[in-house]
């Protein structure tokens, strides 16, 4: 079978086997048609995707136990970085920067400073492809934290040029899992947080050229290895297409319920609080959590 194939179905047994956890989680749609490009699962010190590609590089992380086997976390006071490649070794493409979409699950080892945390204290990198530079030159595509892990934002840059194409409030406290969804296209993006849609933004319009893209892309932190989420991710998926609304949401409420609310110290997103999966009211109206225009990681 084809790695598409593949990927499909592990994917919709993924999905299958988090519903069967609880009755009455609602089954996830059929995916729409199109490539599911990899997955990282994060259970093993190699880093190896499902299909078995080995990372081009990583130092400095842990591989700690968590809710679904192990994590990948980046937290430390050195250099820390994973660097995964745009293109493996048999021409599989593992990331799109024009369209498409990424979602993992992501918990802080620290607490917002408007939860009365330290935040990340860093420009905090979740997937970044690159390098931010003052004259937009070499060319940038990250979705990233401010040092108060007050904002999360979606930008790009290339030959001179660079935008903000989303962002969004945040106020996380320290050891509880978030779903993270960005979906992207030419037109527009959307940031999903916990099954809902939170925002939504402009189209990808500036990104890396193939130069930069042979360089990979970075979970949990920049090329440096110094401006580090300062957390675990669980489950990465990287999609050549989007992924709906409904699918997402459908997701998070089909994982949730079947988790208890304390493991290993972390709790799960928003509806961890009320302890049932959230609504889809408003899951898709892009308005909750809208903050302004962000600015420019101080990376230089």
């Amino acid at each position: 079978m084809n790695r598409t194939f593949q990927l499909i179905v592990l994917l919709s047994i993924s999905l299958g086997l988090f519903c069967s956890a609880r009755v009455s989680a609602q089954s996830p749609p059929p995916l729409p048609s199109g490539d599911t490009l990899n997955y990282w699962p994060f259970d093993d010190t190699t880093w190896t995707s499902s299909m078995g590609d080995l990372p081009l590089s990583f130092t400095n992380i842990d591989n700690p136990t968590s809710w679904d086997g192990n994590a990948l976390q980046l937290d430390s006071t050195n250099a820390a970085r994973l660097q995964l490649s745009w293109i493996d070794y048999d021409g599989w493409t593992n990331i799109t920067c024009d369209n498409g979409t990424i979602y993992f699950w992501f918990k802080p080892n620290w607490s917002s400073t408007n939860q009365g945390g330290p935040g990340p204290g860093d420009w905090g990198r979740l997937i970044d492809v690159g390098a931010w530079t003052s004259n937009a030159t070499y060319g940038w595509w990250s979705l990233y934290l401010n040092p108060a892990g007050t904002q999360i934002y979606f930008s790009g840059q290339t030959n001179g040029l660079g935008t903000d194409y989303l962002s969004a409030s945040i106020s996380w406290d320290a050891n509880t899992w978030h779903l993270i969804d960005l979906t992207y296209t030419a037109t527009n993006s959307i940031l999903y947080l916990d099954g809902h849609a939170v925002t939504n933004g402009s189209g990808v319009t500036y990104r890396p050229g193939p130069t930069t893209m042979a360089n990979g892309f970075y979970v949990g932190s920049d090329y440096t290895g110094l401006a580090q989420a300062h957390g675990q991710f669980e489950n990465l998926w990287t999609l050549s297409y989007i992924l709906d609304a409904r699918s997402i949401f459908n997701y998070y409420g089909a994982v949730f319920p079947s988790l208890p609310v304390n493991l290993d110290g972390g709790s799960f997103g928003m509806a961890a609080l009320s302890g049932s999966p959230p609504s889809l009211d408003g899951a898709i109206d892009g308005t909750n959590g809208i903050s302004g225009g962000a600015g420019s990681p101080n990376v230089a």
